[in-house]
């Protein structure tokens, strides 16, 4: 379906083939999936929006960089509305656009999967230092992550 799609044995194909037909991702137009490309805030928040059912979520300009009818739109105001995502710098904007970090990945399936206990030790981390305060506890808890039943399969897909 996509022409960048590798063939099966690639690591990804198994993955992109159960986030295409799960419609969780769609590629980025023009029959490209860009497998090796990099994830966005709002391509994360839109697809696990998309593994809820894409539930209403009525457009309130949470914030300033997310305008109404844009693709991510509806995902980003669900996410905000069950405090998935709090925004970035004063928490007046999004940055939908922005590349996602590791940490900001971890923090935000640490909210979805609704903020378990997690006990750890970050200094597991090789880079533990440069570990944002507000991604602490998430970071923690991101090796665990596919213990949650809804992202078993999703956080095998995420880079």
């Amino acid at each position: 379906i996509f022409s960048d799609v590798p063939d099966k044995e690639h690591w990804a194909h198994e993955g992109i083939d159960y986030a295409v037909a799960n419609k969780l991702m769609n590629g980025v137009g023009g029959d490209k999936f860009n497998p090796g490309g990099t994830l966005t805030r709002a391509e994360l928040v839109t697809i696990l929006y998309r593994v809820e059912g894409s539930p209403e979520a009525a457009y309130k300009g949470t914030f300033k960089d997310v305008k109404e009818g844009q693709w991510y739109t509806a995902a980003i105001e669900w996410a905000a509305a069950n405090e998935i995502v709090k925004g970035v710098g004063d928490g007046t904007n999004f940055d939908p656009s922005g590349i996602i970090t590791r940490e900001q990945i971890a923090t935000i399936l640490y909210r979805y999967t609704g903020e378990p206990k997690v006990e750890g030790d970050l200094n597991k981390f090789p880079d533990v230092k440069e570990i944002s305060s507000f991604a602490a506890t998430a970071m923690n808890g991101a090796p665990r992550l596919h213990q949650d039943a809804r992202l078993n399969r999703l956080v095998q897909i995420l880079p």
